[in-house]
C-alpha cells in the first residue's frame, strides 16, 4: 500500500405565478454530493457519511399541499444555532451543516445545487479565455446563472445595494416575502433573500441577528397557520464575521516581475478577476505553477491551487501537496499526497485512514470517508472542493485560485477605501463554507 502520510510532519421563462404547480424538473433538486449536501437530506434525516456521494431529490408533495424553499444568503450555521437557543425558529427541526463549494459563493454553489448548466464566469463580470479580456457586467444577460430563473422571489439588485448604504433597508425583504407567502395556497414557492449576505458583509453581526429574529417571527407564524405547508430553510455558504481589508495581489505580482491587468499581455501577463467582497481570488496566466507558488507565501493569502493534467497542486506557507481523483463503481475516491509539509493539515486524518484500512493499494480514500473525517478540520472536505473548483463550476475556470486568510478580501479597491467591511466568505475555511439547512 502506498504511504500517503505527510513527509516531515435551458430552463424556459421565469414563472410569474408562484401559486401554480411547476414541472418536476424544476422542483427535483438533485444535488451533486461531491460538492454540497442535500438540504433535504440534512433537514429530514440524520447526518451520515453516505451523504458525501449520494443524490437525494426533493419529492413533490401532492396537489393539495404547499412546498416552500427559502435561501437566506450567507447565514452561518452557528448564528442559526444561537438563535434556536434563544427560542427562535421553533417550528423547524434542529439545523444541520450544509457544506458549500469552493469558491464558497452564491453563483457557484447554487449552480451545483440546482444542477443547471454552468455560467460563463463567477459573476456578472468575468474573464473570457477565448477573448483574453474581462467581459460582461450588470447589463449582461449571458453572465447571469440560470438558477436565477428558478426563483419566484429574489432580492432586487437595487435593494441589495441599498443595504450597504442603510442596513434597515434589509427589512423590506421580510415584508415582500410575507406578502408573497400570503398569496399562496398550493404548489411550490422558491425564494432567495440576498439582503442577509449584504448585512453580514457590511454591518455588525448583531444587526443580522435582529433581522433574523424578525424573519423567524414571520416564518414561524406562517408555518403555524399553514398546516399543509412544508417549509425548508437553508443558506448557500457561511460568513467569517471579522472585519476585512483588501489583499494587495497586484502589488505582490508586480514586485515579483509579473504584469497584472484585466488581460494577459506577454509572457509575464496575469489577468485578475475582481471578486466583490469575498475571500477568494481567480487569476488567469500562462504559468500556473509559478504564479501559485509566488503568491502562496504572501501576507493575506492562505492557499493557492492550480490544475494540470487532472492533478491539483496546492501551495501554502506550510508546504505543497497534490490531489488526484478516480471513480470506483460510480463513487469518487481521492488521493492526497503531501510533497513538502502538509498544507491542508490532514496529517491526523491520514494516519486514521491508514490505521482503519480505508485506503486502497495506491493510497486513495473514498469521498465519503474524506467528508465525514474532515468536517471538523480547518478545511472541511477540501480535496473534493478544490478538485471541483479547478475543474468545473463555471465555463471559464480560473487558472489559479486563491483562498485568503481570515480578515482579508479581494474586492474593489475603490469600495474598500470608503467602506469598512465586517465579514466575508469564499475561502476553504470552515466558517466561510458552512451554511445550514432545516
Amino acid at each position: 500500500m502506498k504511504d500517503i502520510r505527510p513527509r516531515g510532519t435551458s430552463t424556459g421563462p421565469k414563472r410569474s405565478n408562484a401559486n401554480r404547480r411547476v414541472r418536476r424538473y424544476k422542483t427535483s433538486f438533485h444535488v451533486p454530493a461531491t460538492y454540497v449536501l442535500s438540504f433535504l437530506l440534512l433537514a429530514v434525516f440524520p447526518l451520515s457519511s453516505a451523504a458525501a456521494d449520494s443524490h437525494h431529490p426533493l419529492p413533490l408533495s401532492d396537489t393539495s399541499s404547499l412546498t416552500v424553499l427559502i435561501c437566506l444568503d450567507g447565514v452561518p450555521l452557528d448564528m442559526i444555532q444561537d438563535l434556536r437557543k434563544e427560542g427562535f425558529f421553533r417550528s423547524f427541526h434542529k439545523p444541520a451543516p450544509l457544506i458549500s463549494t469552493f469558491p464558497a459563493i452564491t453563483e457557484v454553489m447554487l449552480t451545483e445545487f440546482f444542477h443547471v448548466p454552468y455560467a460563463p464566469g463567477y459573476g456578472l463580470r468575468y474573464y473570457d479565455k477565448k477573448q483574453n479580456r474581462l467581459v460582461g457586467g450588470i447589463s449582461s444577460a449571458d453572465a447571469v446563472s440560470i438558477w436565477f430563473e428558478l426563483y419566484d422571489f429574489i432580492t432586487p439588485m437595487i435593494d441589495r445595494g441599498m443595504v450597504y448604504l442603510w442596513g434597515r433597508w434589509a427589512w423590506k425583504d421580510i415584508d415582500m416575502v410575507e406578502r408573497a407567502l400570503a398569496r399562496l395556497d398550493t404548489g411550490v414557492f422558491l425564494a432567495h433573500i440576498d439582503s442577509t449576505d449584504a448585512l453580514l458583509h457590511h454591518e455588525r453581526p448583531k444587526v443580522a441577528h435582529r433581522w433574523l429574529k424578525k424573519f423567524s417571527v414571520m416564518i414561524d407564524t406562517f408555518v403555524q397557520t399553514h398546516p399543509n405547508a412544508e417549509v425548508f430553510l437553508f443558506s448557500d455558504h457561511g460568513n467569517e464575521r471579522i472585519p476585512t481589508r483588501r489583499v494587495p495581489v497586484e502589488r505582490y505580482l508586480k514586485k515579483a516581475g509579473w504584469h497584472p491587468k484585466g488581460v494577459i499581455e506577454g509572457e509575464s501577463g496575469v489577468a485578475i478577476l475582481p471578486t466583490g467582497l469575498i475571500s477568494t481570488g481567480y487569476l488567469y496566466t500562462r504559468y500556473k505553477r509559478k504564479v501559485a507558488r509566488e503568491l502562496a507565501w504572501r501576507k493575506g493569502i492562505e492557499l493557492t491551487a492550480y490544475e494540470e493534467s487532472g492533478v491539483i497542486t496546492v501551495f501554502s506557507k506550510k508546504g505543497e501537496a497534490r490531489i488526484q481523483r478516480k471513480v470506483v463503481e460510480g463513487r469518487p475516491w481521492y488521493l492526497y499526497e503531501p510533497v513538502i509539509g502538509d498544507p491542508l493539515r490532514y496529517d491526523t486524518f491520514l494516519w486514521r485512514a491508514i490505521d482503519s484500512g480505508w485506503t486502497d493499494s495506491m493510497g486513495y480514500i473514498p469521498a465519503r470517508r474524506w467528508f465525514a473525517g474532515t468536517l471538523e478540520e480547518r478545511y472541511p472536505y477540501a480535496v473534493d472542493r478544490l478538485y471541483g473548483g479547478l475543474t468545473g463550476h463555471v465555463l471559464n475556470v480560473g487558472d489559479v485560485l486563491l483562498s485568503l486568510e481570515p480578515g482579508w478580501h479581494l474586492g474593489s479597491a475603490f469600495l474598500s477605501f470608503f467602506f469598512h467591511f465586517q465579514g466575508t466568505h469564499g475561502s476553504l475555511r470552515r466558517g466561510s463554507i458552512t451554511g445550514f439547512a432545516m
